[in-house]
């Protein structure tokens, strides 16, 4: 079937099914005014109590039910039920009308025990994790919650999703560009947190995991502002200042983002090289390296109230690294046939110079009558320079000094519209995204050991999509559908490559069922994704490492197509998920021999048939006194063999990541926290991770002045266990390598805040995507 027919019997579904009947509709939420979704709702007799219809709410509370034909409306009474909420008998009215639930408590030995609203609950796309009113509330950040949200596990540069890789994170809708703000804030004005394993089609079909953070209603009018101070002390003094502030005057926010960081990071390596070719080479490296970077970085907006319905805002965005050095020192012996053959003593410096990054996002989001329209546009702009110095004394060979200077710079225009259309129970949305890319990579080495290249792509995307939710009597139905067509100019030396520039169009659908059995909430989903190569990866510049190490990118490079089933059960505070994935072009790390040297291996990027995995994930978070324990349990495994010259390595031995939890609450405002992370051996691709990681954090909490003074003092990584170990197979090479930091750090974190107000600001960007492959 081709791209047309599929696209007109899509169409033909959205007109089929944009016209289910309104009869008896409204809204169920609880007292604080919180979303109520896959609430019972059943039509009964008022005679006889017995059944006429039945439904459940949507993620957004709302219900509707067609009574049979020649059932009168005044003999009917709405009975609606949820887990946790006292039974409601209601009669119909005219019009939308809204249910509000009341909490149910019980009785158990002596012991009153008040029923909270459920941890988690499914919705149309994914689960939530309920945060206002929990402990969750009072881990200080948006960085502390995320760590503590089940399937969402922290890494040093971001967060990732079990079997999906780095989210993307949006705050009340709008798209964070900068995770910054997460540390900026405060976890007790976080309302919920929503993970998305399947995202839908109003999104990249790049995108496999979406994180969505909803923060409670914010009040105040004037001026206010959000100040953190934090203190890290390691192998290095670390510092982190922040301040966030919001100026409101009735429609009219004003508002800034400001941070500071000066960081140095201390790392080190041993690692073992070996190259089988008409000599089997082997390099011992022991490596100790030093990585100091200070950046600022600040953004002011302006959001507009046109009306109640209507809404402007424009945000600049612009970040400074002042002084990004490295420096390392690296000893290395190597062996040819087992018979020494040299040793190298290099000692490597970096310095980094950035033209500051520049990014505006601008939108309108708002109603024209019964349809819903979000625009939205963004720039952004930024340019790299990089020097580096090698100076390799060699024992028994030529001492080399190896000089190098590289250059980037990315350009990025993106633009978005929706337009949203609801007819009772079903939404319907249609719109498209457009992205222009420019990426310039040029490098050269002076004394001529590698070759001098200079390449420019341009890409362009234009995605038109279009899904559909639909609130049916048996569960909630999501549909969508995106089509994305690239192209792109690839140039070395100015001059076009036409077999390195592509032209291609692929349709990416999804589909997600969400239903109620019982006590138990059930989810289906699938989607067509795809992942991109980062521009670097297509890069054919060539980089040095040391003289048996070099390494560069592969502009054949094609995408990946993946195809993701998942299925998730909620009851309660348990939650359990499995998945399945097969990623069908996938993108690995390679090797092969620089211009037929026998002893250089040129480290690059290849595409492969496919990698299968699957992936299995349990969490659950009672409540037991002032102790909140939460349990979350992964394991994904993968099906995939590696072809070397001594055979085929099958690398499917399964990874297990568990985390663990505890929250304290003392009462009187101190609150206690112990976290503990475990990551076994295991495959990933063609590395075999050889070591299980273990890791321990614990943090004190205080809070004064009705909570506008807060303080955090803790440890992590308490018994100085984050050391990592991997192994990595190619045709002709291997790679054993151990690497640890300074992942032990006392701190302390101070934050005082006055009448804080969430900008109302709506932008979510567009070309995300795009700006994450630079």
């Amino acid at each position: 079937m081709n791209n047309y027919r599929i696209v007109c019997i899509f169409a033909l579904f959205l007109c089929a099914t944009a016209g289910f009947p309104e009869n008896i509709s409204g809204y169920v939420k609880d007292r604080s005014n919180a979303v109520v979704s896959f609430a019972n709702i059943v039509l009964i007799n008022k005679n006889d109590s017995s059944f006429i219809a039945g439904s459940v709410s949507d993620n957004t509370g709302f219900f509707t039910i067609s009574p049979p034909v020649g059932i009168k409306t005044e003999s009917i009474l709405i009975k609606v039920s949820y887990l946790g909420y006292k039974t409601a008998y209601l009669k119909p009215v005219s019009g939308i009308q809204n249910i509000v639930l009341e909490e149910d408590s019980h009785v158990l030995v002596e012991v009153m025990v008040k029923a909270r609203k459920p941890s988690y609950r499914l919705t149309s796309e994914g689960i939530t994790t309920n945060v206002s009113g929990t402990l969750l509330s009072r881990l200080g950040s948006g960085n502390d919650v995320l760590a503590h949200i089940p399937g969402v596990y922290k890494k040093e540069d971001g967060f990732e999703v079990l079997g999906k890789g780095s989210p993307e994170i949006y705050l009340n809708g709008r798209k964070l560009y900068n995770l910054s703000e997460l540390e900026d804030l405060k976890s007790e004005d976080i309302k919920n947190v929503e993970v998305i394993t399947t995202p839908g089609a109003k999104y990249s079909a790049t995108v496999r995991a979406v994180i969505r953070i909803q923060t409670v209603k914010p009040v105040g009018e004037g001026f206010g502002a959000n100040i953190r101070s934090s203190y890290y002390q390691g192998a290095n003094a670390d510092f982190v200042e922040q301040l966030s502030w919001n100026y409101r005057n009735k429609k009219l926010d004003l508002f800034g983002n400001h941070s500071y960081l000066n960081q140095t990071t201390r790392a080190q390596s041993e690692l073992t090289q070996y190259i089988n070719s008409d000599t089997l080479w082997q390099q011992v490296i022991e490596q100790l390296g030093f990585y100091k970077n200070i950046k600022l970085t600040n953004s002011l907006g302006v959001n507009y109230l046109l009306d109640k319905n209507n809404q402007i805002g424009l945000k600049y965005t612009i970040i400074t690294q002042p002084d990004i050095r490295n420096k390392g020192t690296l000893q290395s012996d190597i062996l040819a046939n087992g018979v020494s053959f040299d040793n190298l003593i290099s000692d490597n410096r970096e310095t980094i110079s950035s033209v500051p990054v520049h990014q505006i996002n601008t939108y309108y989001k708002g109603n024209i009558g019964k349809v819903s329209l979000d625009v939205e546009a963004d720039y952004l702009y930024n340019k790299r320079n990089e020097y580096a110095t090698y100076n390799e004394q060699s024992a028994y060979q030529e001492s080399r000094l190896v000089n190098s200077y590289s250059r980037t710079r990315n350009e990025l225009f993106a633009s978005k519209f929706v337009l949203g259309f609801k007819a009772g129970a079903t939404e319907i949305s249609l719109g498209a995204e457009f992205t222009s890319t420019t990426r310039y990579d040029m490098y050269d080495n002076t004394e001529g050991y590698i070759d001098a290249s200079n390449n420019e792509i341009k890409e362009r995307h234009i995605s038109p999509f279009a899904y559909l939710s639909s609130q049916l009597s048996f569960g909630q139905l999501t549909v969508g559908l995106r089509y994305e067509h690239v192209w792109s100019d690839y140039r070395e030396n100015t001059k076009h490559i036409d077999s390195q520039s592509r032209k291609y169009g692929n349709l990416f659908p999804n589909l997600t069922f969400a239903t109620q059995l019982g006590k138990n909430q059930m989810m289906f989903s699938y989607s067509l994704k795809t992942r991109r190569p980062a521009y670097s990866q297509l890069s054919n510049n060539i980089t040095y490492g040391n003289r048996f190490t070099y390494q560069t990118g592969n502009p054949f490079l094609r995408q990946e197509r993946i195809h993701d089933l998942s299925l998730a059960v909620v009851r309660n505070f348990v939650q359990m998920s499995i998945g399945y994935n097969d990623r069908r072009n996938a993108i690995i790390y390679s090797t092969e021999m620089y211009k037929g040297s026998g002893s250089i291996s040129l480290y690059s990027f290849e595409n492969i048939n496919s990698i299968k995995s699957a992936s299995l994930q349990a969490a659950l978070s009672p409540q037991i006194g002032i102790w909140t324990p939460a349990l979350s349990l992964g394991v994904t495994k993968q099906w995939f063999s590696v072809n070397t010259q001594s055979g085929n390595i099958k690398m499917n031995s399964p990874i297990l990541n568990a985390s663990w939890s505890n929250t304290l609450d003392f009462g009187k405002s101190w609150m206690g926290k112990v976290d503990m992370s475990y990551t076994s051996r295991g495959d990933n691709e063609n590395c075999k991770m050889t070591r299980a990681v273990f890791i321990t954090d614990a943090t004190i909490y205080k809070n004064w002045l009705n909570n506008r003074l807060s303080l955090a003092v803790g440890v992590s990584d308490v018994f100085h266990s984050q050391k990592e170990g991997n192994d990595l197979f190619f045709y002709q090479t291997s790679t054993s390598q151990i690497s640890w930091t300074d992942s032990r750090e006392f701190f302390v974190t101070l934050r005082y805040k006055f009448n804080t107000t969430k900008s109302r600001y709506k932008g979510t960007g567009a070309g995300r995507s795009e700006a994450d492959r630079f």
